[in-house]
């Protein structure tokens, strides 16, 4: 919370799993106790599949439904007071907002379908905080999975987008993009070992 008071940010995020989820909302209480100005947004799978729940909570003022990066971006760019010309961010794609008492819900975005048109991480914002990371990197070379396990959230996940006609859920990068990507981190960082978090890493031989 010190640390947090320090940078005094305009938007405090929170990627969370089901797993984590009540570990971040600790967090997120603590914040909005201290810091009741600054708006808090929750994203990621759980919050995909269980918006109605998080947006309940009095610590989130919004809640990322779907691919996070083209929402945050423009978030970001429509909660600047200095650029004019942009929409109120009650109206940006993807996002549930609370607006007094009720809930606007947004539309939802296509799926991304380029993964090649995303810019690379930028690890460095993580590894100044943690250089520990640098050790071990995680790069993920698709999104989605073509198989219907039960016990698995990517199929929830690829059910919610087919129901929602948002586009092909299983993409994949390019294999010079993602040896582009590998060789950039390997020459910066020197990472002792590499981790792929793709649900099906195999998935394509080509």
């Amino acid at each position: 919370i010190k640390k947090i008071k320090e940078i005094n940010p305009d938007l405090i995020g929170f990627s969370v799993y089901t797993q984590d989820y009540q570990y971040a909302l600790s967090f997120a209480r603590m914040i909005k106790k201290e810091m009741p100005a600054i708006p808090i947004i929750f994203g990621g799978i759980h919050c995909i599949l269980c918006p109605e729940q998080v947006i309940k909570e009095d610590c989130v003022d919004m809640v990322c439904i779907g691919e996070g990066e083209e929402a945050i971006m423009e978030l970001v760019e429509n909660s600047n007071p200095y650029k004019t010309g942009t929409k109120s961010f009650w109206e940006v794609d993807n996002l549930w907002c609370k607006v007094g008492n009720e809930f606007m819900k947004n539309h939802i975005r296509p799926l991304i379908q380029d993964l090649d048109s995303l810019p690379f991480i930028d690890r460095d914002i993580l590894y100044e905080q943690k250089p520990v990371f640098k050790r071990d990197l995680s790069i993920s070379t698709g999104r989605g999975c073509p198989y219907q396990c039960t016990f698995c959230a990517s199929n929830a996940l690829g059910e919610f987008y087919r129901l929602q006609n948002l586009g092909k859920y299983v993409r994949q990068r390019s294999v010079t993009n993602v040896i582009n990507e590998l060789a950039i981190t390997k020459r910066k960082y020197s990472p002792s070992s590499v981790y792929f978090t793709d649900d099906v890493f195999t998935l394509s031989v080509d």
